[in-house]
């Protein structure tokens, strides 16, 4: 068997078709270019909107990584107050405290020295004798 090259086997069976077989050859030829041509057109857009989408969800990805993370700071921040709040807050309670602690103390002294006025003793020394008491222990006593 001899070899036969392609081109010789191709202007052969094109010799050898009629003029409308040829162009229904060349109408089929030209389908099917146009069909390449459309889905290679077609593809070419479909690339470019997805370029288009890839992009907008690369922007999309980035905000959302820049608002966690000013929602982050934002949480550390507030967690912070909250400490210091609480910090205050317990300061405050002691100082409630402690006024309720030194007006019971206020009002008993109060009670006292009312008690004090309202029953004078009679047989309470006077200034003179306190003094020579005070002396007799060893204390000067300046009387006014």
């Amino acid at each position: 068997m001899t070899k036969v090259p392609i081109k010789e086997i191709i202007s052969d069976l094109w010799a050898d078709l009629s003029a409308s077989q040829k162009f229904v050859s060349l109408a089929l030829v030209a389908v099917v270019i146009f069909a390449i041509a459309g889905s290679w057109w077609n593809t070419f857009q479909t690339w470019s909107e997805v370029r288009v989408y890839e992009r907008e969800a690369t922007k999309a990805r980035q905000e959302r990584d820049e608002a966690l993370e000013k929602a982050a700071k934002i949480a550390n921040v507030i967690k912070i107050r909250e400490e210091e709040l609480a910090k205050v807050e317990v300061k405050r309670d002691a100082k409630i405290e402690e006024v309720k602690r030194a007006a019971e103390s206020v009002n008993r002294d109060r009670a006292e020295y009312e008690r004090a006025v309202r029953e004078r003793r009679l047989d309470a020394p006077s200034t003179d004798e306190l003094c020579r008491e005070l002396g007799a222990l060893g204390y000067p006593c300046y009387p006014r």
